[in-house]
């Protein structure tokens, strides 16, 4: 009898969430602009992995790479789903400032990865100034086939 009347409040809940959706905005494309608009003002310390993935995607379009045989891994790593210092560490609620890369001990966040970490040399360095290059460069099939057979992409 309980999960009934539980799922009953969920779904109240849920319609007049929509319903004041429906109040507020014309159209999805609303939400999804003052959303983003919202996003984007926020601080980088706050919300680092939007902040990381718009310099490498700036105007938030979908992968060409769903299709390629490293898809997984290119995905995952985009999004954020790997073992990278910066996330693993984050499991075991270790401060962000001493989530290191275990060769470089330096922080071990997307970015060192791509750009500076001895185990992946010098792949992008000529990316550093225009991030969203790195999609287009020679060596991203080069760079994910050696990621996606490090420790760091493993299956869950």
């Amino acid at each position: 009898m309980d999960s009934i009347l539980v799922r009953r409040s969920v779904f109240n809940m849920l319609q007049l969430h929509y319903i004041e959706l429906d109040q507020k905005y014309d159209n999805p494309n609303d939400i999804y602009t003052e959303a983003m608009t919202e996003t984007k003002a926020t601080n980088p310390e706050k919300h680092y992995k939007f902040h990381i993935y718009t310099k490498l995607n700036p105007n938030l379009l979908p992968s060409p790479f769903l299709t390629c045989p490293y898809a997984d891994s290119i995905t995952r790593f985009r999004c954020g789903s790997h073992h990278l210092p910066i996330e693993s560490l984050r499991w075991s609620r270790v401060a962000r400032e001493n989530r290191l890369c275990g060769k470089c001990c330096v922080l071990g966040d997307e970015y060192h990865f791509i750009f500076h970490c001895l185990d992946f040399p010098g792949y992008f360095r000529s990316c550093i100034d225009n991030l969203s290059a790195i999609w287009k460069h020679n060596d991203l099939f080069r760079y994910f086939i050696k990621l996606s057979k490090s420790e760091y992409m493993r299956s869950y």
